[in-house]
């Protein structure tokens, strides 16, 4: 969500908003539609991974996007179910090793207590159905591509799309950056902010 929070702002208000930063590109929908002999070795790849990781991870996309009411009733009707449902997730999009428990039932906690389950569905919702298309962005761009993130999308695609003035390959972290690396992922505004000054 803060991705798309981001890029908003960027393409709507390019003079007000000095740069942006982030982890997340999205999905590179056009590389998996083309044919594959028109593909680089490294869109190639993507394309392979992107349709493995739909067949195998993609159905919480779909079910969010259009029966949103439906999955959040049974969340929020079972600590088990939720905790089972926001695991999952973490398990699969996260450099699991930097988790604690305690970040996974923090997590649950802030879900379960403030019954939010379907605030956060509900948004996949409004992205599939109401939102309307981004637009260019045009202002600097910082990327910090973490390896363990879903579908990170190749560095060549990144550039053809954003204004790249940073991009900084992670070592470690998926896609939970702040919680996985925060020290890490916070170096890395910090010397994207002090870039920016400098323009």
């Amino acid at each position: 969500m803060g991705r798309g929070v981001t890029c908003y702002l960027a393409a709507r208000y390019p003079r007000e908003v000095k740069g942006i930063h982030l982890t997340d590109v999205g999905f590179a929908g056009d590389i998996v539609a083309s044919v594959d002999d028109l593909l680089t070795p490294s869109q190639l790849d993507y394309k392979h991974r992107a349709q493995e990781w739909t067949r195998m991870e993609g159905a919480y996309i779909n079910i969010n996007s259009t029966k949103p009411q439906t999955l959040a009733f049974m969340l929020s009707d079972s600590p088990a179910g939720m905790a089972a449902w926001i695991a999952e997730k973490y398990h699969a999009w996260s450099d699991w090793p930097l988790l604690t428990m305690d970040d996974l039932c923090d997590c649950l906690t802030l879900y379960w207590m403030t019954n939010t389950a379907y605030t956060s569905i509900r948004a996949y919702h409004g992205n599939s159905f109401t939102l309307p298309t981004v637009g260019p962005i045009t202002v600097p761009t910082a990327i910090a591509a973490f390896p363990h993130d879903v579908l990170p999308v190749p560095k060549e695609w990144v550039e053809k799309h954003y204004p790249v003035a940073q991009y900084t390959n992670m070592a470690r972290g998926g896609h939970f950056t702040a919680l996985e690396q925060p020290r890490e992922f916070a170096n890395d505004v910090i010397q994207f902010s002090k870039m920016l000054r400098s323009i």
